[in-house]
Order: C-alpha cells, then sequence, then structure tokens
C-alpha cells in the first residue's frame, strides 16, 4: 500500500473572471503560498468555465490560466488535478434557461455577459474538427432528438468517434501545461434515462449484443421492462460505454507518455446508478475514491445519508489499497468543523470547499492536527461488526430496484444509528475477502449470480454468520426467476459451521439528505424530514443487535446521537477510536432547516463542548497499554 497518497491533503484551486482575466504569475504564486502555508499538497481545480465545451472558443485562455496556476502551485510543491464537465454544456431554449445559467455563472463569480460574445455564440453550431458540435450529441430514444439534462443544455455521446477525437485532442493541450492529473467528469446519459440511441450506440449495440433498439414510436413499451432481455442488455451497454470512455482516457494519456492522477468521485452509489455513471465500474484506474457531499444539501440535517455513501467509499478504496476521501461544501467555522470530524469519523480524507471561494486558511488548524497525528489517518483499517453486502445488479438490473434499495438503506442506517460497527462487502468479493467480516448482512439483494450464492454458502460452511431480510436472490444474474425460497434453501443447506439467521421485518425508513437550492441567492429555510433514527434503534436496530450477541465497541451516554468509530492503524500499532456530537441536528418533530443554520452543539468560542460522562468498551484481544484523548483544541 501506498501510505504516500494519505499524506496528501487536497482543497480546491478556483479560476473565475478574476483569476482568468486579472491574475499575474505573481498573484497565482501568492494563492499557491497560502494554499501552501495550509497545509495542502495537491489542489483540484474548479471553474465557472466547468462547462467546457460551452466555453470552447475560449479554449486558449483557459489553458493559459491554467499553465499559469499550475506553475504556481509547482513552486510550492503542490501537485494539481484538473477538474471540468467532460461533455455538458449549457443550451438555453427560453429565458428560465438563461436565469438558471446566469445564476450558476454568478454563485461561481462570473457572469455571461463577462464573455465577449458568449451571448451570440451560444446557440450556434460550430465545427469541431471538421464536424458540427451537434453531431456529437446524445439522442432520446423517446423522440430520436437530442437528448436534454437536469442541467439546461445537451450532452455528448461517448461512443461518437468524432466526439471522442475533439475531446482527447483538447485534454492533450491540458497535458501539455504540466498537470499532474485529470478528472473527466459527468461520464453519463441523460435524456430522463432514455438516451442514448445515436447511430453509433445502436451500431455497437447490435454488434455486441445481436439486439436492435425500438423506434421512438416502440421506445415507451421497451424502457423499464426489465423482463426484456433487450431492454436489460441496453442498460449493460450504457454502462459498459462509459466505462471505456474513462479506460480510453487513461491509454491515450499513457500513450502520449504522461501519468495522471486520477482521483474520481459520485454524489450518491447506494440508491440507483440511472445515468449509467462508471464509478464502480471503473473502479481499477482511480487513485483516490470520494463521495460529493453535494452543494445544496445541509451537512448537519443529512449526515446520516453521507454516512452510508462513506461506508461504501471506504470499503471500494480498501480493496484498491487507495485512500477514500469526503467532499464537503462548509462556508462556516461550524461546517468547517463539522465536515471534518465527519470525514475523519468515517476513515476518509477531508476536501472541502464553497462553491468559488477559498477557505484552506480556517481549515489550517485540521491540517495542523493531521499532521500530528499521521498514525491516526494514514490507511485506517476498519474495525467493523457487520457488513452490508452491495448489490449493483439489484440496483441496476432487478424491476423493483428502488424498494430493494430503499430497505438496504433503512437496515443500514439503523445498525449506523445504534453504535454497530458498519462495513461493506461487494457482489465481487473473493472468499478471503468475505472471511475478513465477522458477519453479513443480505438485507433485500434479489439478484444474485450462482458464483455468488455459492461464495456466500462457502462463507457460511467456513464459519461465517449471514443475516438475511427482505427478497434474497430472487433473480439470476441474466434476469431468470429462482424458485422461491432457493437461494435461501440453498444456503441452509450449507451453514456448516456458521450461522444463518432469518430478520424479522423492519420499516422501510431511512433518512433522506435535506437540500436547500444554494443555486439561488438566498437559499429557502426547507422543511425537514422528522428523525427516524429512534424508530431504526427500536426495530431494526435491536434485530441487528440481538443477531449478533456482542459488538466490538459500545458507547453509552445520555446522547443518543454521540457516534463513535474505530479503526486500527495501518501498523496495527494503535486503534484509533473517533467520536462526533450530533446530538439536536434531527429532531422528531416536524421543523424547518436551512444553510444559515448554527449546529446546536457548536460553540464558537470552546468549539464542540460535552460536560458529561462518556464510557466506551472496546473488546480487544489484549489489554492496552494507555489511553489518550486528542482533540484540536487541546
Amino acid at each position: 500500500m501506498d501510505l504516500s497518497k494519505w499524506q496528501e491533503r487536497f482543497s480546491f484551486f478556483w479560476y473565475n473572471d478574476e483569476e482568468l482575466f486579472a491574475y499575474t504569475q505573481d498573484d497565482f504564486d501568492a494563492k499557491a503560498k497560502k494554499f501552501s502555508e495550509s497545509g495542502i499538497t495537491c489542489v483540484i481545480t474548479f471553474s465557472c468555465t466547468h462547462f467546457r465545451f460551452t466555453m470552447y472558443p475560449y479554449w486558449d485562455l483557459i489553458r493559459d490560466c491554467l499553465a499559469k496556476l499550475t506553475k504556481a502551485c509547482h513552486k510550492y510543491g503542490i501537485k494539481v488535478v484538473e477538474h471540468h464537465s467532460s461533455h455538458l454544456t449549457f443550451d438555453p431554449l427560453n429565458q428560465e434557461d438563461w436565469d438558471y445559467m446566469e445564476r450558476i455563472l454568478n454563485l461561481r463569480h462570473s457572469s455571461i455577459d463577462s464573455w465577449e460574445g458568449l451571448r451570440s455564440y451560444i446557440g450556434t453550431d460550430p465545427m469541431m474538427e471538421g464536424k458540427p458540435l451537434s453531431s456529437f450529441r446524445q439522442i432520446d430514444g423517446r423522440t430520436g432528438k437530442w437528448a436534454r439534462t437536469g442541467y439546461h443544455g445537451y450532452c455528448m455521446c461517448f461512443n461518437n468517434p468524432d466526439y471522442r477525437k475533439v475531446y482527447f485532442h483538447y485534454l492533450e493541450t491540458l497535458y501539455a501545461v504540466g498537470i499532474d492529473g485529470i478528472m473527466t467528469d459527468d461520464v453519463q446519459y441523460f435524456g430522463d434515462g432514455n438516451a442514448c440511441t445515436c447511430e453509433h450506440c445502436r451500431r455497437l449495440f447490435q454488434e455486441k449484443t445481436g439486439y436492435t433498439l425500438p423506434a421512438p414510436e416502440d421506445w415507451d413499451a421497451f424502457c423499464s421492462d426489465y423482463s426484456n432481455p433487450v431492454y436489460v442488455a441496453w442498460k449493460r451497454f450504457k454502462l459498459e460505454s462509459t466505462r471505456d470512455f474513462q479506460f480510453a482516457v487513461n491509454a491515450h494519456f499513457k500513450s502520449l507518455g504522461y501519468s495522471m492522477l486520477r482521483p474520481n468521485y459520485v454524489s450518491a452509489a447506494l440508491l440507483d446508478n440511472w445515468t449509467a455513471y462508471p464509478f464502480e465500474a471503473a473502479r481499477e484506474i482511480w487513485d483516490f475514491i470520494f463521495q460529493e457531499n453535494c452543494f445544496s444539501e445541509l451537512i448537519h440535517a443529512s449526515y446520516l445519508w453521507f454516512a452510508g455513501e462513506a461506508a461504501h467509499r471506504f470499503a471500494m478504496a480498501q480493496r484498491k489499497g487507495v485512500p477514500s476521501m469526503s467532499m464537503f461544501y462548509p462556508n462556516r467555522a461550524d461546517s468547517i468543523y463539522l465536515s471534518w470530524a465527519l470525514s475523519r469519523s468515517w476513515g476518509q480524507m477531508y476536501l472541502g470547499t464553497f462553491e468559488g471561494m477559498d477557505f484552506s486558511r480556517e481549515e489550517a488548524p485540521y491540517r495542523n492536527f493531521e499532521q500530528k497525528h499521521p498514525d491516526a489517518y494514514s490507511a485506517p483499517q476498519k474495525v467493523c461488526d457487520l457488513a452490508f453486502y452491495h448489490s449493483m445488479q439489484t440496483r441496476d438490473y432487478t424491476k423493483d430496484s428502488n424498494s430493494y434499495r430503499k430497505s438496504f438503506l433503512s437496515w443500514l442506517q439503523a445498525a449506523y444509528v445504534s453504535g454497530l460497527l458498519v462495513d461493506m462487502a461487494f457482489e465481487y468479493d473473493d472468499l478471503d475477502q468475505l472471511a475478513k467480516f465477522p458477519c453479513i448482512v443480505l438485507a433485500s439483494v434479489a439478484m444474485l449470480s450462482d458464483k455468488e450464492l455459492e461464495r456466500l454458502g462457502k462463507y457460511l460452511e467456513n464459519g461465517g454468520k449471514i443475516l438475511v431480510s427482505g427478497e434474497l436472490g430472487k433473480y439470476r444474474e441474466d434476469g431468470s426467476l429462482r424458485e422461491e425460497q432457493e437461494a435461501y434453501a440453498y444456503l441452509e443447506r450449507h451453514t456448516g459451521n456458521g450461522s444463518l439467521i432469518q430478520l424479522p421485518d423492519g420499516p422501510d425508513v431511512f433518512q433522506r439528505a435535506i437540500a436547500s437550492d444554494r443555486w439561488v441567492p438566498n437559499p429557502k429555510r426547507v422543511d425537514a424530514q422528522p428523525s427516524v433514527a429512534e424508530l431504526l434503534r427500536e426495530t431494526s436496530g435491536v434485530s441487528l443487535r440481538q443477531a449478533l450477541g456482542s459488538q466490538k465497541l459500545k458507547l453509552e451516554s445520555r446522547f443518543p446521537d454521540l457516534y463513535a468509530s474505530c479503526f486500527q492503524s495501518c501498523n496495527q500499532s494503535t486503534y484509533n477510536i473517533h467520536i462526533y456530537n450530533a446530538e439536536g441536528f434531527l429532531k422528531k418533530e416536524p421543523h424547518t432547516v436551512g444553510h444559515e443554520d448554527i449546529f446546536p452543539c457548536y460553540d464558537p468560542q470552546n468549539h464542540y463542548t460535552l460536560d458529561d460522562e462518556i464510557r466506551l468498551t472496546l473488546r480487544l484481544d489484549t489489554k492496552p497499554g494507555s489511553v489518550i484523548l486528542y482533540t484540536p483544541e487541546r
């Protein structure tokens, strides 16, 4: 394992109008120096030019700005990862679309009119290497016309060879300025899930599968019919297409003699993947695996949702032997502290930014704390009570996937709020990996291949414990049905030295992320979902604790929303217990929340205070020689 990656401290380097139009090399040098003094070792660029194809007339300007930025960062030993949307565009069709674009640019310290000629350029169809830009666009299967996105624009198809040629040539100009890494963002299919059916996708799909995609007039009967093998094959084809595109980016820069860092993130992986984003499918090429805890989501009201996603990212990164990271958008001292504390309690590196702004100075105390305790923050090894089996097949290729994933999230959050130490198992894990878990929870894992079922049977035979809730292995990998209870009966026959426990039904409720639109000038207060934490503790949480019999770490306090996690250091010399206080963040009664809320347990003078006794019981094979408390304050 490369421990040096865990010593990286990330931040975002924004380059907006001021940097693009006014900054000199000295200005960039001064900004890079501030990052260095704050302990930052690697920056990811972010810009008002994120939708790069909309900014096609200004590519030379952007490249020259990036060259100065990179030179400045390298002067202070800081790596630079360039990040932009690989294919999204703003394409306003009405005033609402223009207003949306203006709001996005304003929040990123820019505007449409600060770019000379941009208004008149938008709506034209420029030629790019002899091909019109419009010929690159994804096609909506419902209409046979260009697919729209939720970003009020169009998008390109990754199977279009002309688009690939133009984009890869553009990437070459960025590599040439000396950047250290590349994030080709938004590799996704849109059109509300109905893209792409362009000529290239139709041809490749038929070549690979032997199937033919239907015409627009037959699309409604085709779409979302999971009993139709052609529809399921098309969903798989889209995911393979986006995956292959990311592989092609790697192959391209390697062919030029470059070695690029490839960090990558996804906002949510557990509930669905309707855009065919290849985050998991291309997992072998990522150098840093992280989550985006989205810009408009309220940090304090959404932390349980973020925690579930964090378990997924940590486990994914652990398989690859690279760091996991959590990206937040904090904008005040209390939200910076909480974001840092959450990410570190999940075993993740911290990455924070507010749209268009730099908070590296405010983060410095926590960066200094990390540097003082490298043993606690370098490749931590999770101590767990149980691992939840994450089935991408169930999520992506079953008819009732939304229902199954809601049940999965309900059990996952129940374990978390009940103080159990949670990890995650994957459908691609081999038997050696599964054997590391003392218990595996199969919560509504409706699609299981025969090979997966066989591995789980061997896990049981070797002494493992499996807890089952909801549908189990109803579908094989090809979508065919098994006999009722066939998968459970198979595991019963292979229990061996292990134990197989059927969990009672629990409430299929979970704490969703709560958002208040930050793209508008004055974000509104929104109705918050009343907390379901107590309900989950008293129902599914009780069932899980009873089935386990004991737990590795127990925290006793009068505060139910005081959470602890446990990791062993990479050299196995210490156990590191992380405690954070979320008391009062979630309320049982109906209420409203907003981004301006000061977090309940935050004291601006003393930061977080907890004047009460906490009792921690950690079950270990050996007694520790000493116990030491460290906090950023003292």
